[in-house]
């Protein structure tokens, strides 16, 4: 419920075109808002387990939290890289989670015998190292699958929608957020990362939803969006493990 909640919301703001409308008086607000719900210790929004304080105060700072994000993201419009993140953030997230299964034996190798880290260096190295594979992993996984379907359809050129380069920027600070609360962060932080970034992701899945003709472009699209670089991030994982399959696999 908590998500078909953000999703409708993001839906309407969408279709009432709510975010150009916004005022700086409200950003003020919502900084307000969001500071007063934290301190209260109502910041907690947990969608895997449906795991939630309240459902006022709680919902009330993921919107203002989330805000916020999108006034930073409108100053930031001129950047490159950030809005090609938020593009591609389901990608980035798969290919995370592959370096987590992955890469952590190469990463402890260069950071602790390479690079001599230790402390709050090194914590904030593993960040950095992990945040940057798991980018570049995404552009080059989304550039072999732009050429492949360049192939595919050469005669006619693949649908392409048109993007709000601000909303793309949040949601690239808000997937950049969410690989650094998966790490050894100040509690202070987390509890303000943790307070807006899912509810954000799920807004902005609602603010980008499109009508299709049919059930089955909805689920070509998602199965484009979601379950190819999924599928992608869980075969690369099993071939770079292969050296631990058992005979009984």
């Amino acid at each position: 419920m908590m998500a078909v909640f953000f999703l409708y919301l993001g839906y309407m703001i969408r279709q009432k075109e709510l975010l150009s409308r916004i005022k700086p008086v409200d950003y003020v607000i919502a900084a307000v808002l969001l500071f007063a719900v934290i301190r209260g210790g109502y910041c907690a929004i947990f969608f895997v387990t449906a795991n939630i304080r309240d459902y006022l105060f709680s919902m009330v700072g993921a919107l203002s939290g989330f805000l916020l994000i999108y006034l930073v993201s409108r100053s930031l419009e001129k950047a490159v890289i950030l809005p090609k993140i938020g593009q591609y953030s389901s990608t980035v997230l798969c290919m995370h989670l592959l370096s987590m299964e992955c890469m952590s034996y190469i990463f402890n190798i260069l950071l602790d015998d390479a690079l001599h880290l230790s402390g709050d260096t090194r914590a904030w190295a593993v960040i950095l190292i992990y945040t940057v594979f798991a980018v570049i992993a995404a552009f080059c996984f989304e550039w072999l699958k732009e050429k492949w379907e360049n192939r595919k359809s050469a005669v006619l050129p693949a649908e392409r929608s048109e993007r709000d380069t601000a909303v793309d920027i949040a949601k690239g600070i808000l997937i950049l957020l969410m690989l650094a609360g998966h790490f050894n962060i100040d509690p202070g932080l987390r509890k303000v990362i943790y307070s807006f970034h899912m509810a954000g992701f799920v807004f902005f899945s609602g603010y980008f939803y499109r009508n299709s003709k049919s059930i089955g472009q909805t689920l070509k699209r998602m199965c484009r969006t979601f379950l190819v670089p999924y599928g992608a991030a869980v075969l690369l994982k099993f071939l770079m493990l292969s050296d631990q399959w058992s005979p009984e696999f």
